[in-house]
């Protein structure tokens, strides 16, 4: 099946190169690569007319997660297409193979994956990464969690309906549930990691956090938290991170651990009124802790990312 790359980017100059360097070293390699850019003024825009087959533009009074997406999907050829944000990159080359494999099942529709953290991470974000993808693969899910920094789709499907351009957020988990309504399948993928790099300052977090829960709003609209128990939240997960910092013998700083949890819940209380339908999902969004588990084992070879000169390498 061939397969086609789209990837959002808005000021991405630090990051980019190195995707399309890891893009580039797969064992299974994408038959085209489409950039959707919602307005770059760092150089990132005269990279990916360099990097890409295609170039997307979309206006930033027009943008949205899902209309950037719908727009890239439109200009792809692929039977399946990989959808990835610019700051991510994968760890080993046989990332799009893995992914790829799952649609051998002809039901499975949409597939994401693993996505951990590098040394830039904050570590309570470590420890959401954690919660939200485990080491172990769903070859079908029964609830509608996704997360489409790292993922892959049936265009066919796709252009049935595509993502909901109206939503702050969770556009992944909303077409997520689509999929699943009209019977196809979602899978998770363990054995395709990428790294995902945020490098947020604390009102990026904030404002993350609640455009999401104005979208899981949109999506629920019975859904409510209360400031008290956006509160309990954050103090639970501090005392949680810190509680894992010492298991783990992790240097952190109490203070990070605190902003973070804070901001987060802080914005996820300003995105909601006040109570929270489908408990399977909502674990995964707050967070819990996991129990150990055997993790996938890797088949593909780990990439190097050592001395890693971007406007050489991802070039050559």
């Amino acid at each position: 099946m061939r397969i086609s790359a789209v990837v959002r980017c808005l000021n991405e100059i630090e990051h980019i190169e190195r995707l399309v360097f890891g893009l580039r070293a797969q064992s299974l390699p994408i038959d085209e690569l489409i950039f959707v850019d919602s307005g770059s003024t760092d150089g990132t825009l005269e990279l990916i007319e360099d990097l890409g087959d295609i170039v997307v533009h979309i206006d930033r009074s027009e943008f949205s997660f899902g209309r950037s997406l719908n727009r890239g999907i439109s200009q792809a050829s692929g039977d399946l297409v990989l959808i990835c944000s610019a700051h991510v990159y994968p760890s080993h080359d046989d990332w799009v193979e893995q992914m790829a494999r799952m649609f051998d099942n002809g039901r499975i529709a949409y597939v994401y994956g693993r996505q951990i953290g590098d040394h830039r991470t904050k570590f309570s974000e470590l420890r959401v990464m954690k919660s939200w993808f485990p080491p172990v693969s769903t070859a079908a899910q029964s609830h509608p969690f996704a997360n489409n920094a790292n993922a892959m789709l049936r265009r066919s499907v796709w252009c049935e309906r595509g993502f909901d351009e109206y939503l702050t957020g969770l556009e992944d988990i909303e077409w997520a549930r689509y999929v699943q309504g009209i019977g196809f399948e979602l899978a998770y993928c363990a054995t395709a990691p990428v790294f995902h790099v945020h490098e947020e300052n604390w009102s990026t977090i904030r404002n993350r956090y609640r455009r999401e829960a104005m979208a899981y709003k949109k999506m629920f609209p019975g859904a409510e938290m209360a400031a008290v128990q956006a509160m309990r939240l954050a103090c639970s997960s501090v005392i949680l991170d810190l509680l894992a910092s010492l298991k783990s013998r992790t240097a952190v700083s109490p203070l990070e651990v605190v902003q973070f949890r804070m901001n987060q819940f802080y914005g996820t209380w300003k995105g909601y009124a006040s109570g929270m339908p489908d408990a399977e999902l909502i674990s995964r969004l707050y967070y819990p802790r996991r129990t150990g588990v055997e993790a996938d084992s890797m088949n593909g070879r780990a990439l190097s990312y050592d001395g890693f000169s971007a406007s050489e390498e991802a070039l050559g």
